[in-house]
């Protein structure tokens, strides 16, 4: 727009334009018109970009859910698992430890109840308090002892992480140790934002996905879920861990967006090597529209 003003300035008053005023106004208004409607009518592609990650259901991934030893892989990686197959078994002396003192002074506490009872109603009701409070941490130390054997939740592929490295090592709770890859393709869960997602939703088209080893894949589109959310799947999609989207400085883990967004998930084709939590780039393919389409 700048240039033509310029224009239409100077054929209005400069002394060379003098006599052809109305034929250049023309000319440049004609010029201005065609190059209006080619932005306007020309079909161009049309694209909506949206970071992404290779994902699997929480389900599928295994983590300490205290801190722990491990000692034993019970399975070996690569090997087809069943719903409850275990597959590492871990320790921790100091857990048993005091599940034990815990449940001795539970068995005290109901020896005290059963002598006091009839006679000394106070130290009975006193028993009786302890034997609760001791009960319920009994349940909750037996819940953490119950779960140093890790069981597959589903049927599927076990992959170990670093399964040498990792025996006798102590390890931090939420540490991950394996997932249970399920039967059928990598699932991809793209992120998309606002602006785009109604465009996304009504034409997602063809739908490639970068993936961060380099290659590109055509993709499938599985489900939409139709709430925007400002968590993100994996810290590595935050900019704090080298990803795109900007996360809130006040959230230390990294995974909380700025901005909510849209998750699409994503089936990968049969066979392609996706590498559980890699980065990767989702391009849906809408076609082709012009300026005009969107007035």
């Amino acid at each position: 727009g700048k240039p033509l003003v310029a224009c239409g300035r100077w054929i209005w008053a400069s002394p060379q334009a003098g006599g052809q005023r109305v034929r250049a106004a023309l000319l440049l208004a004609g010029g201005g018109l065609l190059a209006a409607v080619g932005l306007l009518a020309v079909p161009l592609p049309q694209r909506t970009h949206a970071p992404a990650v290779v994902w699997l259901p929480d389900e599928a991934v295994l983590r300490t859910h205290g801190p722990a030893r491990v000692e034993a892989w019970l399975v070996a990686d690569g090997q087809a698992v069943q719903a409850g197959t275990p597959i590492v078994r871990l320790s921790n002396e100091e857990l048993l430890d005091d599940l034990a003192r815990v449940r001795a002074e539970l068995r005290a506490a109901e020896t005290e109840r059963a002598q006091r009872f009839g006679t000394e109603a106070g130290r009975a009701a006193v028993a009786d308090d302890d034997i609760r409070r001791l009960q319920a941490e009994a349940q909750r130390l037996q819940q953490l002892a119950d779960q140093l054997l890790l069981r597959a939740a589903g049927p599927g592929r076990a992959v170990i992480l670093e399964p040498q490295r990792s025996l006798g090592r102590w390890l931090p709770q939420g540490h991950t140790l394996a997932h249970v890859l399920p039967p059928g393709p990598p699932t991809v869960r793209a992120l998309v934002g606002n602006d785009d997602v109604a465009l996304v939703r009504a034409r997602p088209g063809q739908i490639r996905v970068q993936l961060a080893q380099g290659g590109t894949v055509e993709a499938t589109l599985r489900r939409a879920v139709p709430q925007a959310t400002a968590e993100l799947p994996t810290a590595a999609l935050g900019a704090a861990a080298g990803g795109p989207i900007v996360t809130d400085p006040a959230d230390a883990s990294g995974r909380t967006a700025l901005q909510p967004r849209f998750v699409f998930e994503l089936a990968l084709p049969e066979g392609v090597a996706a590498p559980v939590g890699a980065r990767a780039l989702v391009t849906f393919v809408h076609g082709q529209a012009s300026a005009a389409d969107w007035l």
